[in-house]
């Protein structure tokens, strides 16, 4: 049976539907203005199907910017230590959406330990999103260009197998898989001027190649439950 493909953002909006919601990585940085401006920022989206949303970036000036915005339940943390500095310590959550973030985090273990705590509510969620080690366009640019497609701030990235690993390793269950097909916004940029054959590639990895050449993975997960 093939795992499904989906599109990332009407995953997570349908995900957090109704819910009370904690967006870490909250802040598109360095970009959080632009994606401000061209309506791309998805905590702006979350906003608007969450029951209750709160935020959390360790980029001071993104999160500044988003003030300035009018976005209230915003602060300034390190997702890798929220174990002990969770500037929302008193709220439950439904759901943890951590969406293209793992791939930035030197230390994801100790990322997803401290989720842990922020998880005690019966039935809450940790969503997670990240870029696809085996996506089609970026193993064409490697075997056609000479060069990694690479953004500068990552440090590692993920395929289901080893998404899935470390999350049993660090005491997870695995409740839903999906990949995600590329972003409406990414998809614009690669139809402009030569970079059409990119955009080839990608719909040939989307709709011809198995699901795992797509451009991202997704997984819901929770702690595991102590028996």
């Amino acid at each position: 049976m093939k795992d499904p493909v989906s599109l990332r953002i009407d995953y997570i909006l349908k995900s957090c539907s109704g819910k009370s919601v904690l967006h870490v990585g909250c802040t598109n940085s360095p970009y959080t203005q632009r994606s401000i401006e061209d309506g791309s920022l998805l905590h702006f989206r979350l906003a608007k199907v969450a029951s209750k949303l709160y935020g959390i970036d360790i980029d001071e000036e993104g999160i500044n910017i988003m003030r300035e915005e009018g976005i209230k339940d915003l602060a300034v943390a390190n997702v890798e230590d929220m174990i002990n500095t969770n500037p929302f310590n008193s709220i439950d959550f439904d759901i943890i959406i951590a969406g293209e973030i793992i791939e930035h985090l030197p230390n994801p273990g100790q990322f997803l330990e401290s989720m842990k705590p922020i998880l005690s509510k019966p039935g809450s969620r940790l969503l997670i999103t990240t870029v696809n080690a085996f996506y089609a366009l970026r193993i064409f640019n490697g075997l056609f260009g000479g060069k990694e497609g690479v953004h500068p701030d990552h440090v590692s990235y993920y395929s289901k197998s080893t998404l899935n690993k470390l999350l049993e390793i660090q005491g997870f269950e695995v409740q839903d898989f999906s990949y995600y097909s590329i972003s409406d916004e990414y998809k614009k940029y690669l139809k402009q001027g030569k970079r059409w054959i990119l955009f080839f590639v990608d719909r040939f990895a989307t709709m011809v190649l198995p699901p795992l050449f797509s451009d991202g993975v997704m997984v819901t997960c929770s702690p595991k439950t102590k028996k």
